[in-house]
């Protein structure tokens, strides 16, 4: 029973340690209704070598300035370094703009279904920055890569119902 009670404070233990980066890879939704003037795009809408958008329309300011902050906020209401709190939410802004760069090469336009690339952006990119400060096992990270994206498919759903998605993934 204490296998059992150990394991299952270890995953809390993860839930904890990955959720600023998931917090902030939440916000930028939210408070591009807050701050429309900043929901810019940070690619100016310029083009790549290959004549498509670097990144799109829906990588904008708002998420760069307000993910890694959120990131420290919630990692300070969590008692967790609130300097790793903002690694994991910019790390989470930047796998997602690594994303978004990879779909626009593939000539998928935003908000096309990429599948576990969607998902798991976001988790590689706060797991790679925050390395300096978080302390990340290979067991972990693996947990990361099969849990995460039930949840992100969830609450992508609920963002779509709610209205603050256009589409549910």
């Amino acid at each position: 029973m204490e296998t059992y009670l150990g394991d299952f404070m270890d995953l809390i233990g993860l839930i904890i340690k990955i959720l600023p980066a998931g917090m902030a890879n939440m916000a930028p939704p939210l408070l591009s209704k807050l701050f429309p003037w900043l929901s810019k795009p940070i690619d100016f809408g310029k083009s790549f070598l290959d004549g498509k958008r670097i990144l799109g329309d829906g990588k904008t300011f708002v998420g760069f300035l307000f993910a890694p902050v959120v990131g420290m906020l919630t990692a300070h209401l969590l008692g967790l370094d609130y300097r790793a709190g903002f690694l994991l939410g910019f790390g989470a802004m930047f796998g997602d703009s690594v994303g978004s760069f990879l779909k626009r090469r593939k000539s998928l336009d935003r908000g096309a279904n990429a599948g576990m690339l969607d998902m798991i952006d976001f988790v590689l990119g706060a797991i790679i920055f925050s390395s300096p400060l978080v302390s990340w096992s290979l067991s972990e990270i693996a947990i990361l890569l099969i849990a995460v994206p039930p949840f992100h498919r969830g609450f992508n759903i609920l963002g779509y119902r709610m209205g603050l998605k256009q589409e549910p993934w």
